[in-house]
């Protein structure tokens, strides 16, 4: 008997037991049914749908002791589902026990290979890890300290092994690229470091070619505001002038406005003068006609009233006493 045909009888047992359980309720669902297949009920009317209702809980009845009845077959199956595990669990312990008297000396022998290999592996990767740390940016420090990284280590057969070829080669090979690198490195800062020289001088040289240019833009500009100022000063002084002479002129024009004004006063208060001493002398002049119109009539008078005569006994007249009168007193006009 194979092992396939084995568990199809076992499963084939199973069933009959499991059917077993079944076996009465269901010649009771079978006789429902033959029944339920004759049964036809006015659905419409009360007695029909009381009796419709009544088959549909007998029914149900019928789904309960299906329900119970799985329950407890389950449960039992449960019970001695627990007792395989327990019975598998202690089979399989004793097993594991008997595999363990030859396995842990096998595992033992495997984890010293295991941790063998590890320990090479990580002595190849100490020395693999180094030139990992190398790169563009490395500076010449840090790969002289990679270096003596590289030079610390040392590949011996004890350590390696059966890699111990293999390491060798690398080490070697390691060291050459390392060594290539800082030599490389060195020329490198070197040519930089003269580089960084010459850009030193020259950003010198440029500083103190700027610092001239600017102190020289500066005296220029110096110059240029001077210059500025000088001429805008001589234009200020200039305008100043060319206003000072047109107001000197101004006041020149006006003095001699005001010269001609005195001299038409003057040329009119000698007009108003020679005018008034014409006018006195005329007054005078009359004065005096009137003085001696006056004396005149008084002589008239006289002679009217007495006769007067000079020393020869001839009568005066009226005009010879006015004369006379004059001529003892010339200074009445």
């Amino acid at each position: 008997m194979t092992a396939q045909t084995d568990a199809r009888v076992q499963d084939d047992r199973a069933e009959q037991t499991v059917a077993v359980h079944f076996v009465d309720v269901r010649t009771q669902l079978n006789e429902i049914a033959a029944e339920n297949e004759t049964l036809v009920f006015d659905y419409e009317t009360p007695e029909g749908e009381k009796s419709a209702r009544s088959q549909i809980f007998k029914l149900k009845k019928i789904n309960g002791a299906i329900d119970e009845i799985h329950k407890t077959i389950k449960r039992e199956i449960l019970v001695q589902g627990r007792m395989m595990d327990s019975v598998k669990n202690e089979l399989r312990d004793r097993v594991a026990k008997m595999i363990d008297v030859h396995k842990k000396p096998l595992d033992e022998i495997a984890e010293r290979e295991t941790k063998r290999l590890d320990a090479i592996d990580k002595a190849i990767e100490k020395i693999t890890h180094i030139p990992e740390q190398i790169g563009m940016s490395t500076t010449l420090q840090e790969a002289l300290m990679r270096l003596d990284e590289l030079l610390s280590i040392t590949v011996t057969k004890e350590v390696y092994q059966e890699r111990y070829v293999e390491a060798s080669k690398l080490y070697d090979q390691i060291l050459d690229d390392l060594e290539t690198y800082i030599r490389k490195k060195r020329d490198d800062e070197k040519r930089e470091k003269e580089v960084e020289e010459l850009k030193a001088k020259q950003a010198e040289r440029d500083r103190i070619d700027r610092e001239k240019k600017i102190a020289e833009e500066a005296a220029a500009k110096a110059i240029a505001d001077a210059e500025f100022k000088a001429a805008h000063e001589k234009k200020v002084a200039e305008e100043a002038a060319i206003q000072r002479e047109f107001e000197i002129r101004g006041q020149l024009a006006k003095a001699e406005r005001e010269k001609q004004e005195a001299y038409q006063r003057v040329d009119k208060a000698t007009q108003l003068s020679q005018k008034l001493k014409a006018r006195a002398d005329e007054a005078k002049k009359n004065i005096g006609t009137e003085k001696r119109r006056l004396l005149m009539m008084f002589a008239d008078f006289i002679c009217g009233e007495w006769m007067i005569d000079d020393d020869s006994g001839k009568q005066l007249s009226s005009e010879t006493i006015v004369n006379m009168f004059f001529e003892k007193h010339p200074n009445v006009e």
